[in-house]
């Protein structure tokens, strides 16, 4: 597979809201669940930003890994209005990441994010993000989402609101969700 992604390659799964100020931080689940698999470690120089507050935990906070010889950074954006939260893996574009990691590494890697922080839905894209939609109009956003993404990952009876000429590239078996690409 080659995705057509110029500078960057991206990731992004909808969770629900941690919800309560003694529940993780998103970012800081999401890098244990890396670490804790061995996929990934510090980067030697280190970028972190944090932005932002709500009930104690912020808003916007990322950092950078190295996974597989890789820089990524991982960034996590909790809503003020809204019961979500996302979680972004911003990766190279995609012709220098295809070289450094193989293809099923990558997706074993966002099964296990996807499944260990109950991911609702995703997308694939060159850098723009999920945002926060609502599970209950799946049927008004999920088309949506489709046409302006690179791909999509959802529940599997979300796939008719592609439409029938949709086929599914993948099964994230942890997590339940179907990749399907353009």
């Amino acid at each position: 597979m080659c995705l057509p992604t110029a500078d960057a390659s991206t990731i992004s799964l909808s969770v629900p809201d941690p919800g309560d100020a003694r529940s993780p931080w998103l970012l800081a689940q999401a890098l244990d669940i890396l670490r804790a698999t061995g996929r990934c470690e510090r980067a030697p120089e280190p970028e972190r930003f944090v932005a932002g507050r709500r009930r104690g935990a912020p808003l916007v906070a990322g950092e950078t890994i190295v996974w597989s010889t890789v820089r990524v950074t991982v960034a996590a954006v909790q809503s003020v209005d809204a019961d979500g939260a996302e979680l972004t893996l911003h990766l190279p574009s995609w012709d220098a990441l295809a070289p450094a990691v193989p293809e099923d590494r990558l997706w074993a890697l966002v099964d296990d994010l996807a499944a260990q922080l109950a991911a609702r839905m995703g997308i694939v894209s060159d850098g723009a993000q999920v945002g926060f939609p609502d599970p209950d109009r799946a049927h008004s956003w999920v088309p949506r989402l489709w046409r302006r993404h690179l791909g999509v990952l959802l529940p599997p009876p979300w796939l008719a609101y592609l439409g029938p000429s949709t086929h599914p590239y993948r099964v994230l078996d942890a997590s339940g969700l179907v990749v399907a690409l353009h």
